[in-house]
């Protein structure tokens, strides 16, 4: 987003978490992001690197191919409300990615992290004491 006030409004319409600590710590990634020069950056890369069609295409050729050959387990977090990929999206990579286990959050946009995070670090202790005990 070209400004601050942007950014902060698009990702409140997007977000189903509010909270002041959260906004204080979007801002100073923006304000990171801007010092940088990451806006600037992201006008200038390749087309199919920021249209969420085309990108779907480069994943298609490199990444999907090449993503049985992943080793490790794998937790995948995913939001049943996310208007930007859905719950098949999120179930066809659990498929293609062997030992991984896949975990459907309600109730949450694209970031799920910060819509359910209480939620997302349950899980993520959980799996992780279990994982461990897979080894």
């Amino acid at each position: 987003m070209p400004t601050e006030e942007e950014y902060i409004t698009s990702w409140r319409k997007s977000c189903r978490a509010y909270g002041q600590n959260l906004e204080d710590v979007k801002r100073a990634a923006y304000r990171r992001a801007a010092g940088r020069g990451q806006y600037m950056i992201f006008q200038h890369t390749p087309e199919e690197e920021r249209n969420p069609r085309l990108y779907a295409k480069l994943q298609q050729e490199y990444i999907f191919p090449y993503i049985d050959r992943l080793q490790a387990q794998t937790l995948i977090i995913w939001s049943k409300n996310d208007p930007t990929v859905t719950q098949e999206q999120g179930l066809n990579l659990a498929k293609l990615i062997r030992n991984s286990d896949f975990r459907l959050l309600h109730n949450a946009g694209h970031a799920v992290q910060n819509d359910r995070s209480e939620d997302v670090n349950r899980l993520i202790r959980q799996w992780h004491s279990y994982s461990r005990c897979r080894d």
